[in-house]
């Protein structure tokens, strides 16, 4: 025996599932992975637009402009609890709903030999509003592993230096100086360095290493990245945790960007670009 139902009731069912399907509440806290002690917090504001803040153990602070979410570019729902971002030119991010509460409590889990929950080296930037200062746990000399690279860190400035060989076999340096930025939301402007607006962790890193190189394998006439082996090495020489970001930009170049975390005597530099994803570890060699 058939049913029939009216179509105009069967037209209201779907507009009433449509329209429930559009308007999901993201009011909460979201998280790459929600072991992370650091993420986006979303809270509902006026005319239907959501407040977009990174959060980590040292507070929150203004990350986007304030949205709708639902039909803006900069985001996309893959379902009610999953969420993809635009974190750069270059790169989504995808965060999951981990709760309800838009300001959870966060806190570092305790690395190996620490009591403490963060370690004093992760250098943080001030709160919002006030002005940044480049903790002193950056300064001195760092080197490279391979030890092509130093990089001098002062309270002015930050000092690149590449030895490069030429043609005829002859190395020769480059230096590439740095100012650095006391702006608390800095995203990579060119000729500074400074305070990234989110943080990261080794292991979102690695996630975005392990893309790269399945990207290099599709591509690898335009695409390069960092030897496998010692850039997972030097990815895993950094304790596990969460990390504030500190950013240089250089002026006219497409790669010229570099990301540096810390970690006591280690610091770690990712570059990413249109071109290629590269991951080098520094040992500090002098302090200042």
């Amino acid at each position: 025996m058939s049913v029939s139902v009216p179509v105009a009731a069967t037209a209201a069912f779907l507009l009433c599932a449509s329209t429930s399907a559009s308007a999901a509440d993201y009011t909460g806290f979201w998280k790459s992975d929600c072991t992370y002690p650091y993420g986006i917090s979303i809270k509902a504001d006026v005319d239907k637009r959501y407040s977009i803040s990174n959060c980590s153990p040292e507070g929150c602070w203004p990350w986007k402009p304030n949205t709708t979410i639902d039909g803006d570019s900069q985001y996309q729902a893959v379902d009610a609890d999953t969420l993809d971002v635009r974190e750069s030119a270059t790169r989504w991010g995808r965060y999951r709903k981990c709760t309800t509460e838009t300001n959870p409590k966060l806190e570092y889990a305790p690395t190996q030999g620490q009591a403490q929950a963060s370690p004093p080296t992760r250098a943080q930037p001030s709160p919002s509003g006030a002005v940044a200062q480049l903790n002193p746990a950056w300064l001195g000399t760092w080197r490279s592993q391979v030890g092509t690279v130093t990089i001098t860190i002062s309270p002015a400035k930050m000092v690149r230096s590449v030895q490069e060989k030429e043609a005829d076999g002859k190395t020769t340096n480059r230096s590439i100086e740095f100012r650095w930025s006391e702006k608390t939301d800095f995203f990579g402007d060119a000729g500074e360095f400074g305070y990234g607006k989110y943080p990261t962790s080794p292991a979102e890193i690695s996630k975005w290493y392990e893309a790269a190189v399945r990207k290099f394998q599709k591509d690898p006439a335009d695409f390069s990245i960092g030897d496998p082996t010692a850039s997972r090495q030097a990815i895993a020489a950094i304790s596990p945790g969460g990390y504030k970001v500190v950013l240089s930009n250089d002026e006219g170049s497409d790669c010229g960007a570099w990301d540096f975390i810390l970690d006591g005597d280690r610091m770690l530099e990712v570059s990413e670009c249109k071109y290629g994803y590269l991951v080098t570890l520094y040992s500090r060699a002098s302090v200042r």
